[in-house]
């Protein structure tokens, strides 16, 4: 994938982590706060945070696009490694420092909000 490429699905993810977490902040009646760290390191550990100071509560959130599921009764993917530069990587699933995975089907128009624990419990890593 070509630099410009890249970029703009970058920009398209950012788009849509904006929707789904303001989305959800409205749903819960709760504040948000987005990840715009200029570190990686840090840009890895979640996507936004959702949080109530009036109940007391917060979630660090990490959000998912998947654009291949059509059936509801189908098997959901998660990142557990990837490729790059000739060298396997830990994926989301791994290094991701979140309470919740925000799992967007998009041809399903469903949004499934997962407990990353019970996720890596399932999954053997």
């Amino acid at each position: 994938m070509d630099t410009a490429t890249f970029t703009q699905n970058i920009n398209k993810a950012q788009e849509r982590e904006s929707l789904i977490g303001s989305a959800l902040a409205r749903y819960y009646n709760c504040s948000i706060n987005y990840n715009n760290s200029s570190d990686p390191d840090i840009l890895k550990r979640y996507d936004y945070l959702l949080y109530n100071i009036n109940k007391g509560w917060s979630f660090r959130m990490e959000q998912q696009d998947d654009w291949y599921q059509t059936d509801p009764d189908g098997t959901l993917f998660f990142e557990q490694f990837t490729f790059a530069n000739t060298k396997t990587i830990p994926g989301k699933l791994l290094y991701t420092k979140s309470h919740k995975f925000v799992y967007v089907l998009n041809h399903l128009e469903m949004v499934l909000i997962l407990d990353i624990e019970r996720i890596r419990n399932l999954v053997a890593i």
